[in-house]
């Protein structure tokens, strides 16, 4: 693919990514483009970092492909997962409230790309476009509910219902018919048993009590959910 090929395919994902972000849901083809002039499209190989807890803000991102785990250090040096991002999910919208420095770091768990938004372009754009203020507002609302719900979660349920929440929240809504659901894993078992807040082992004890109910099929990297609706309606 030539320079200006790959230049208009990096165009062409970052405005679909910008037009399906709930961020940004229901703007004009016009605002569309003022955004995708306040963003760039960026890719990152397993591993990397985008930011680290402590760096200066420069704007908020939009996962396009891969997962995207953002972490604290603890005291002791241990890493503590905040949240696995998954695809059209954002992140560090906090960022735009005034934050000058990010609170967590994030590294790429798989291959991964990101739209990067960048803060001051954005601030000024607002400044044009008042209506994209209680849009990032909303996001941020919806974040910190994320995070209320994140902490009933460990406090309040089992690793049995966590995991079978985390599968079904996966899962397409159906339209009748209970048809079978493939998750594929991005990271690893260890990482996802941290997003859920136990340890590998419990977790492989928790996956195995799925299977022994015919609930959940592993097979290597992905999740294999026969029926949804009777995952759904099982009581762990």
């Amino acid at each position: 693919m030539g320079t200006d090929a790959r230049t208009l395919h990096a165009e062409a994902v970052l405005r679909d990514t910008l037009g399906r972000c709930r961020l940004f849901a229901g703007l004009q083809a016009d605002d569309l483009a003022a955004v995708a002039a306040c963003s760039e499209l960026r890719a990152l190989k397993k591993n990397r970092y985008l930011f680290h807890q402590g760096d200066p803000v420069t704007g908020f991102y939009i996962v396009v492909r891969g997962c995207i785990n953002a972490h604290r250090l603890s005291s002791d040096g241990r890493e503590q997962v905040v949240r696995l991002f998954q695809p059209g999910e954002t992140f560090a919208e906090l960022a735009l409230g005034g934050s000058a420095r990010y609170p967590v770091s994030t590294r790429a768990e798989t291959a991964s790309s990101v739209v990067h938004v960048r803060r001051e372009d954005l601030i000024q754009l607002i400044r044009r476009q008042p209506q994209l203020a209680l849009r990032i507002i909303a996001a941020m609302g919806r974040h910190l509910t994320d995070l209320v719900n994140r902490l009933d979660q460990l406090a309040n349920r089992t690793v049995g219902e966590r995991l079978k929440e985390w599968l079904l929240s996966r899962c397409p809504p159906q339209d009748g018919g209970d048809s079978s659901v493939t998750i594929e894993l991005t990271g690893t078992k260890a990482l996802l048993a941290a997003d859920l807040g136990t340890t590998p082992e419990t977790l492989s004890r928790a996956l195995a009590r799925l299977q022994s109910l015919d609930l959940l099929r592993v097979q290597r990297r992905a999740f294999i959910i026969p029926a949804p609706d009777r995952l759904r309606q099982t009581t762990l």
